[in-house]
């Protein structure tokens, strides 16, 4: 036996897992300026549909040709988007994702999705989602620095992740007759 030997087999089957959220910058506007001219990590393009994963701080494309990946689903080949993809080998088959360009959350558990209001809020309660939706305040960063980081709203979406109830969430939405989708993301 060993004494926190790093190499230790018995060590790395039982020492828990350190879990950690992305941490987002505490106004949406900085999430613009600071994460919307990455790239992609897969195929290093700066496309306008992309998420960043909450959990590992990457950024993928969401709905785009440039990044599909066959897998295998049921017993057969399926083409699956990035997000999936990502969510299948980062997240062990649970994500949330901040989807930028639309201000919302995807949330991605068991080959179903959902796109909820983001974490963002104004003084008023109302969602940047809501902004973003109008052509006149999408582009304008005065617009977007009135959104900050609801930490309440944060936590909840933390506390999904850690206490695996995102497939949870997902039914609780698809039950309430939101749109849920599959792995085409």
């Amino acid at each position: 036996m060993c004494i926190r030997d790093s190499s230790c087999e018995f060590c790395l089957r039982t020492t828990p897992l350190t879990f950690s959220f992305y941490e987002l910058p505490s106004r949406y506007d900085e999430v613009m300026s600071e994460l919307f001219t990455k790239n992609c990590a897969n195929c290093n393009l700066n496309i306008l549909n992309k998420c960043i994963c909450l959990v590992c701080g990457t950024i993928v494309c969401v709905q785009s040709d440039c990044c599909l990946k066959e897998a295998v689903a049921n017993n057969e080949n399926e083409t699956i988007g990035e997000l999936s993809y990502h969510t299948i080998n980062c997240c062990y088959f649970a994500g949330i994702y901040l989807y930028m360009h639309h201000g919302t959350l995807v949330l991605q558990s068991e080959g179903m999705g959902v796109e909820v209001d983001s974490c963002y809020t104004n003084s008023f309660g109302e969602n940047v989602s809501a902004s973003l939706t109008d052509p006149e305040a999408q582009f304008y960063s005065r617009d977007l620095a009135e959104y900050t980081l609801n930490a309440d709203l944060y936590a909840h979406f933390k506390s999904l992740m850690l206490e695996g109830n995102v497939i949870g969430e997902i039914r609780k939405r698809e039950a309430e007759d939101v749109e849920v989708f599959g792995n085409e993301l």
